[in-house]
């Protein structure tokens, strides 16, 4: 594990945190558009919101540009996204309570797992792809519901079933980072 801190940076500005940064912004618009019931739009600028969350990543990849601020940034841009966009439409009655408690914990329990773990070994794991498959499902059940806000709830048992899946496999990759280093 220790090859990973290798890979990232202490750099601040690059690509792909510019891109993280473009993304809190975009949130805050897309969530004072859906306030404001301009569904359309917010709808446009939360797609593009998903689209930078790719984005970001494949460019700290492809252009050697991860930093330790980018791990941090991301994660926090995506829950942002996702938070202000489920409360509202929680607010407008457009999604059931249960399925807003369900993205809630799982983004609270692996933001706030990621920063204990981080204090552990002293860098900050990288996403593994059930989670960035689980964080695909429920931004696409919140963008499918800016525009259609009726017959969702098949949708929501998917993206609840990948919130689970998402947490328990965390749950194991943390175990296993922890495990990792202790062995050293």
């Amino acid at each position: 594990m220790k090859e990973e801190t290798k890979k990232t940076s202490n750099k601040i500005i690059t690509i792909p945190n510019i891109i993280s940064v473009f993304r809190i912004v975009l949130v805050i618009i897309a969530t004072y558009l859906l306030v404001k019931e301009d569904n359309i739009n917010a709808f446009i600028l939360y797609v593009t919101a998903m689209i930078t969350d790719f984005l970001d990543g494949f460019l700290a990849r492809l252009l050697n540009q991860s930093s330790e601020l980018g791990k941090l940034l991301d994660p926090v841009a995506d829950k942002l996204l996702v938070l202000s966009i489920v409360l509202v439409l929680f607010f407008q009655n457009r999604m059931p309570l249960w399925i807003v408690i369900v993205i809630l914990a799982r983004d609270f329990i692996i933001l706030s797992g990621g920063l204990l773990l981080r204090t552990k070994v002293k860098f900050i794991p990288s996403s593994i792809l059930i989670g960035k498959i689980s964080a695909v499902a429920i931004m696409l059940v919140c963008a499918l519901n800016i525009l259609i806000s009726y017959q969702m709830e098949p949708l929501y048992y998917i993206a609840a079933f990948f919130a689970g899946i998402s947490l328990i496999a965390y749950a194991i990759n943390a175990k296993k980072i922890l495990k990792t280093e202790n062995n050293e």
